[in-house]
């Protein structure tokens, strides 16, 4: 899951697959907190795999240490699909928890999250909100994510 990427006054998250091409994306007030979006961005997927059977949820669901709560590694179990979250440390611990190096081979790809919210953040006029209509600027968030899934496909 490709995470956040704060607008001014504005927060935005998005949903990636492996290669980085963003499959949904979710914009909301930048009082609400992150981990609150991390299940309504889930819903909102729909890919299509066979033609009129689109698959409704991912296999592993990767994000970060702002993500660790038992509430969203239950949620998403519940769904059937395995939350690759790093656990932060706790109070007074200097190590690393040992899930931390279970899930590295899989928290990996991460990389091209972030590689995604970086390219989001090209576009001057989303990362600096000029548009006072909501809908004039989550039109603005859909092109760039239009402009990033066909520079993906076509190159």
């Amino acid at each position: 899951m490709g995470l956040t990427k704060k607008g001014k006054g504005t927060k935005w998250m998005v949903l990636t697959d492996r290669n980085g091409i963003p499959l949904t994306l979710l914009t909301q007030s930048a009082r609400i907190s992150e981990y609150k979006l991390a299940i309504p961005t889930l819903d909102q997927v729909s890919v299509e795999k066979r033609p009129r059977h689109p698959r409704k949820r991912p296999d592993a669901l990767c994000a970060d240490k702002g993500y660790d709560s038992n509430k969203i590694r239950e949620t998403l179990r519940k769904r059937r699909i395995r939350p690759v979250i790093p656990k932060r440390r706790k109070k007074g611990e200097i190590q690393e928890p040992k899930y931390n190096k279970t899930i590295k081979h899989i928290y990996r790809f991460r990389g091209t999250v972030e590689r995604t919210i970086a390219w989001l953040g090209w576009n001057r006029r989303l990362l600096i909100r000029w548009e006072k209509s909501d809908t004039i600027y989550q039109a603005f968030i859909n092109l760039a994510c239009i402009m990033i899934c066909l520079k993906r496909v076509l190159l």
